[in-house]
């Protein structure tokens, strides 16, 4: 869930060179502090080995990137002047196709 939801320090970096967006103090401390609290929230004190399955990793990081093109995708949009409804249908069509795609692969 940090990794996925940490999309906000893509997304401003990205920003900036998408969009000439200004990299404020302001932003980058709030990019320090979600940098390093997600580290230490990550940090396992106990040292114990798990055999944890580590397919949950790409998942993540899809998520991650998905997250923050979503978001930039958005802005695009609304600087084009993309009235809010047409966006949202425009993204409920990509993700319904990505579902019945995932469902068509798996035989669900």
């Amino acid at each position: 869930m940090i990794i996925s939801k940490s999309y906000v320090v893509f997304t401003a970096i990205a920003s900036i060179f998408l969009f000439a967006s200004p990299l404020t103090t302001k932003s980058v401390i709030a990019i320090v502090l979600i940098v390093g609290f997600s580290a230490l929230i990550m940090v396992d004190r106990n040292k114990e080995k798990s055999n944890s399955n580590k397919l949950w990793l790409p998942y993540t990081i899809g998520a991650f990137f998905c997250w923050g093109l979503l978001a930039l995708s958005s802005k695009y949009l609304l600087n084009l002047g993309v009235p809010i409804l047409t966006r949202l249908i425009y993204s409920m069509i990509i993700v319904t196709v990505l579902i019945f795609s995932e469902m068509r692969a798996k035989r669900v």
